[in-house]
């Protein structure tokens, strides 16, 4: 699937949903300007425009997980 997400082609053929819709994305991933995803919000996999796509009505941005003792 990670292939999949790189082809522009792929991505632009896939059905999105007729209602409005909610994307979860992490941002708990690094970010470096030498990284590939530079200072953009991601999850270590994808970034939080990747995800969201151009048809979310709405991102929630999720922190990552601390654990407290």
């Amino acid at each position: 699937m990670g292939q999949l997400l790189a082809q522009d082609a792929f991505m632009l053929g896939l059905p999105m949903p007729p209602v409005p819709t909610r994307i979860y994305a992490g941002v708990g991933g690094p970010r470096a300007s030498w990284l590939p995803f530079g200072m953009e919000a991601n999850d270590g996999i994808l970034s939080v425009s990747e995800a969201s796509g151009r048809f979310a009505a709405q991102v929630i941005r999720v922190p990552p997980f601390t654990h407290s003792s």
